[in-house]
């Protein structure tokens, strides 16, 4: 994340920042495996979600001043221009240096290290589709879901900036409000997804996010854009719970294989999402990426609802 950070605060142009990208995403991959390993080694099945709600919770706290303090930043340095974002970047790279060293010094892997006695790398990936329960349809899953992320978090700031006409202050309020949510409904989501099922957790929450496009795309005002932010904090929560299920659908022991699968699906999404975004972007028009984004929670929730099963009280089953 150090490097990737560095590449963006150096490139020149857009063809430079394509390695940035690149980097950024392979860390990124790879620190995704990190958390969801942690929750679905250490927490018991019906204790998961409200877990990871409640760290996901503890982590979002920070983030609530770091997009009016961004927003600062940009405003001091020229605007939302390159030379004003640039300076962000910095920034990061003096934050994931410290949580480098604070990592490098304080944590203690208490993982097991013991082989599995698999001979290969095919028949380990072969392992996981055998023993794992609807592994290919939630990849499939996880593909879509993966897909609309990477399409808010590139267009959306674009949207507001361009087409809503708000400055960065409004944008950055957008972000703070999306984590409200995230922070005082947490632990309430969790323990609904631990009590009556994740399927009906996400079911509820994806649905309140595509409320939130939908109120994105005929704003009339900041105050409706900010409501917008808001319950966009719903993606997080459905998220969250998300991480929940795809620790249950394999036994214990499969969990790092199978994260790197599903890493490896929500990598191919971040590159191709994009891309289909710009060209709806530029061949229908902008607000057809955010009904795309649509079309694909809902889509989402059809594979949810036909092909995969309920989870919570699995664990005995499947490891």
């Amino acid at each position: 994340m150090v490097l990737g950070s560095l590449l963006f605060a150096v490139a020149a142009d857009w063809r430079a920042a394509i390695s940035a990208t690149f980097v950024t995403l392979l860390a990124e991959g790879l620190l995704m495996t990190a958390c969801p390993m942690v929750c679905g080694t250490y927490l018991k099945n019906e204790e998961r979600a409200t877990g990871k709600q409640l760290c996901d919770m503890l982590s979002t706290l920070p983030t609530l001043v770091a997009p009016m303090v961004a927003a600062v930043v940009i405003v001091e340095f020229g605007g939302l221009t390159v030379e004003g974002i640039r300076p962000l970047y910095y920034m990061q790279i003096l934050g994931f240096s410290l949580t480098f060293l604070w990592v490098y010094q304080q944590y203690v892997d208490t993982a097991d290290k013991k082989l599995t006695g698999s001979q290969s790398f095919s028949k380990d990936m072969k392992e996981v589709f055998e023993k794992g329960t609807a592994v290919k349809r939630w990849l499939t899953y996880t593909f879509l879901s993966n897909t609309s992320m990477y399409l808010s978090l590139v267009y959306l700031p674009a949207f507001v900036t361009e087409i809503k006409r708000a400055d960065e202050f409004v944008l950055g309020g957008m972000t703070t409000a999306s984590l409200l949510l995230p922070i005082f409904l947490a632990v309430a989501v969790g323990r609904f997804a631990d009590t009556h099922g994740r399927k009906k957790s996400i079911y509820v929450t994806t649905s309140l996010y595509c409320l939130s496009v939908l109120l994105l795309i005929y704003a009339r005002n900041v105050t409706v854009l900010l409501i917008s932010g808001v319950l966009q904090g719903f993606y997080m929560l459905s998220a969250v719970t998300q991480g929940a299920v795809t620790a249950e659908l394999v036994p214990v022991s499969l969990l790092g294989r199978w994260y790197g699968i599903t890493n490896l699906f929500s990598g191919l999404a971040g590159i191709i999402g994009p891309v289909i975004g710009g060209l709806i972007w530029s061949a229908i028009g902008p607000n057809y990426v955010f009904l795309f984004i649509i079309l694909i929670e809902v889509s989402k929730l059809f594979i949810l609802w036909l092909k995969v099963p309920e989870t919570l009280g699995a664990t005995q089953r499947i490891s």
